[in-house]
């Protein structure tokens, strides 16, 4: 009904009726999205937007998969896929928890925990690292005598998930920031991201919120962490483990990635291989990983690294799908003869227009972070991050600070099973965590991210993001 029966409507403003059955077609996959899934929902987007006039099918999924930021996650899938099976993770979990500075120091091991899983997630997979840590913690617990959905159990297993999640946009090459400078460069049309700032912005954002919540384990929650205590001593033996040869190779090839994406912040512009490595880029680093990977083989001359298993194990082709799904839709959206980026824009501008940029950011950063716990945060940065990046640019601010802030908000959408993904993971392990208990963390996290964003994001992105 939403998707081809809102185009029967009489056009509102400025938008015509193509852009009547446009939106009827955002309305209806974005309900979609929301309450059924999202695969069949964005297939549906193909076929919809294919029948409004404004494209068609085959040229909707054409602008879909072609997209850069489709074919960048696709490529990333892969070498996250690599570090996982190698067993790259599991070691520097291991690594993490088995330091000596933990032993008889909860809070020092909590610390230690949280740091593995922000390291893992990080520079490896966001859900193996989840995975990997409650496994790992749910030994921890059973050997120490840590009761299940204790203050302390139900607290770390959210605080892993929420870690992971705010590591998500520390670098610009992660599957998620991707997104977010896909749709900040749709926005504007085309604006560079230098990796440095956007690196410095997004790890000091995720310390302090993870800091935060920290703090309110520490001095609100005040969890009895007696039995914690034994369980540090108990992961001492995990210190002595060395790297495998597969490790050392996967460490080796994930360092060698690093250099070729950051090394051009750091080499003159005027140099050839700093040209040829902003060409090489994201795509290129994993490319070349993966044929190295590929030209390793064993004495009998077989290859140990099967890049078609990485593809078909590690690529999460339902995001693929809904993210090339949004490419042309985004596209209908601001189109001119469409005329609801327009109509939405004039009444944004009515909305902020007594407020100066500084305030505006601050609002645009805690509206969105109130929004995303009630609907999905991926659904909600797809539909608002090109609209207000190009909005910050008639306010005279940094549209990359805008889109960063709406990002950081996104990473803080625990409140309700609704608001994320990641929210319902937690909300869904009932085993160790009351859903009263999720509430509390979920409503935490979103204080942390609201006085992080005004006292912390506001001030630094204008002076990184200038």
């Amino acid at each position: 009904l939403l998707v081809f029966g809102v185009g029967f409507i009489e056009p509102y403003g400025q938008i015509t009726p193509m852009g009547m059955k446009v939106l009827g077609v955002f309305l209806g996959v974005l309900y979609g999205w929301c309450t059924v899934g999202l695969l069949w929902p964005s297939l549906l987007c193909f076929v919809a937007l294919g029948s409004t006039g404004y494209c068609t099918i085959s040229e909707a999924v054409s602008v879909g998969f072609g997209n850069n930021t489709v074919l960048l996650i696709f490529f990333i899938f892969m070498l996250a896929a690599y570090c996982e099976k190698s067993g790259l993770s599991q070691w520097i979990a291991n690594w993490f928890i088995s330091r000596k500075v933990g032993e008889g120091r909860p809070w020092m091991f909590t610390i230690l925990i949280f740091g593995a899983a922000y390291v893992m997630s990080g520079l490896v997979s966001m859900y193996a690292t989840i995975v990997i840590l409650w496994g790992i913690f749910y030994k921890i617990c059973d050997i120490a005598g840590i009761p299940k959905k204790s203050k302390y159990a139900s607290a770390v297993l959210a605080g892993i998930v929420m870690t992971c999640v705010s590591t998500g946009s520390i670098f610009p090459f992660k599957p998620f920031s991707a997104i977010v400078i896909g749709l900040l460069q749709k926005g504007t049309g085309g604006m560079a991201v230098e990796f440095v700032p956007w690196t410095v912005f997004h790890i000091t954002m995720s310390i302090c919120i993870v800091a935060g919540y920290l703090l309110f384990m520490r001095f609100i929650l005040r969890p009895d962490v007696t039995a914690v205590k034994a369980a540090s001593l108990r992961c001492a033996d995990m210190r002595g483990q060395k790297m495998n040869a597969l490790q050392k190779r996967a460490a080796g090839i994930l360092v060698l990635f690093l250099l070729i994406i950051f090394l051009p912040s750091f080499l003159p512009k005027s140099w050839a291989i700093t040209t040829w490595l902003n060409n090489v880029n994201v795509i290129g680093g994993v490319s070349i990983c993966m044929i190295l990977l590929s030209l390793i083989v064993d004495k009998e001359g077989k290859c140990d690294v099967s890049v078609p298993k990485l593809i078909s194990s590690g690529t999460d082709w339902q995001l693929l799908i809904l993210l090339a799904s949004t490419m042309p839709l985004a596209d209908a959206l601001e189109a001119e003869e469409v005329g609801i980026l327009t109509t939405i824009i004039g009444w944004l501008n009515t909305m902020f227009s007594q407020i100066n940029p500084a305030l505006f950011v601050i609002v645009v950063g805690l509206v969105f972070l109130l929004a995303t716990q009630v609907a999905h945060n991926m659904i909600l940065m797809i539909v608002f991050i090109p609209v207000l990046t190009k909005m910050a640019l008639s306010y005279g601010v940094n549209p990359i600070l805008v889109a960063s802030i709406i990002f950081v908000a996104a990473n803080t959408a625990f409140l309700t099973p609704a608001a994320s993904a990641n929210a319902a993971l937690i909300f869904g392990n009932t085993d160790w965590v009351e859903t009263k208990q999720a509430y509390l963390y979920g409503f935490a996290i979103v204080v942390v991210g609201a006085l992080v964003i005004s006292f912390v994001g506001v001030p630094l992105g204008t002076l990184l993001f200038v």
